[in-house]
């Protein structure tokens, strides 16, 4: 589940991942993963768009309890039914146009840290700097219902984002293992999503076309410079192999995000 405070929006998503691992050495895995998730997710003026899909993965880890730390991964994501409600106002009440389309995701990360216990607890803080980068793109797609339908153009939209924060693990009991952290994340670049579109109502390839509501143009929003993020969460052994978790992050990235995340695990 999360939120963005500006909008008064929020979403939610199921997801399930199985995954394999080979162990390289005794701190030093690889492994790849597939998911499915279903996302839907609150837009501004009462829109939403819901997009079921599925997620590849694959990762390199050395993460020994203490000393240096290294983690790469990549992820691709397909939602081959993406399904969008535009929401505008038509005078002073809100209306709305739905649209049907596909979308796609890739995206990389690498990660340096080093593991440090901390004297007379069963904790270890760790160090860290990342570096990731991220490309969307969303298919064109002709929106039916409401005043307003219109036509949109594909369009697509990328980041590279450098954080530099800490983590913090610690170990309650025998069963319970909690967790947080605290990142300065940077926006090194950003492809903001040009949307292009024209209102069905004028007939832009007609022989009278309304120009003023032919390719209308607008640049999406862009991320922050920079901002905070933190997480915190907690991991409850059931049996061995077996676990439940709970965690919940922020972040001050443009407006106040917020989520959280109730998961389960099993290896095998």
């Amino acid at each position: 589940m999360a939120g963005n405070s500006s909008y008064g929006t929020s979403g939610t998503e199921l997801s399930g991942t199985f995954g394999l691992a080979r162990a390289l050495a005794p701190s030093t895995s690889i492994g790849v993963s597939i998911g499915v998730a279903g996302l839907r997710n609150g837009l501004g003026y009462g829109g939403r768009f819901d997009a079921p899909g599925a997620t590849f993965g694959t990762y390199f880890a050395h993460r020994p309890e203490t000393g240096f730390q290294f983690l790469a991964m990549a992820v691709a994501s397909l939602y081959p039914d993406l399904t969008l409600t535009r929401g505008y106002l038509n005078g002073t009440t809100l209306a709305g146009s739905q649209g049907a389309t596909h979308a796609s995701s890739a995206g990389a990360m690498a990660r340096i840290g080093w593991a440090l216990a901390i004297p007379g607890a069963k904790a270890t803080v760790t160090p860290f700097v990342q570096l990731s980068y991220v490309n969307a793109r969303v298919g064109g797609f002709v929106e039916s219902g409401g005043p307003f339908p219109a036509s949109i153009s594909a369009f697509n939209a990328a980041a590279t984002t450098l954080r530099v924060g800490s983590q913090l693990r610690g170990v309650l009991t025998e069963r319970i293992t909690v967790f947080g952290g605290l990142a300065w994340a940077s926006n090194l670049r950003t492809d903001a999503p040009l949307v292009q579109g024209s209102l069905l109502a004028a007939d832009c390839s007609g022989a009278a076309p309304l120009t003023a509501f032919c390719g209308l143009s607008g640049l999406g929003p862009r991320l922050s410079r920079s901002w905070v993020e933190g997480n915190a969460g907690l991991r409850y052994e059931l049996a061995p192999g077996s676990a439940a978790m709970i965690s919940a992050n922020a972040a001050s990235q443009n407006t106040l995000t917020y989520g959280l995340q109730v998961g389960y695990s099993r290896a095998f």
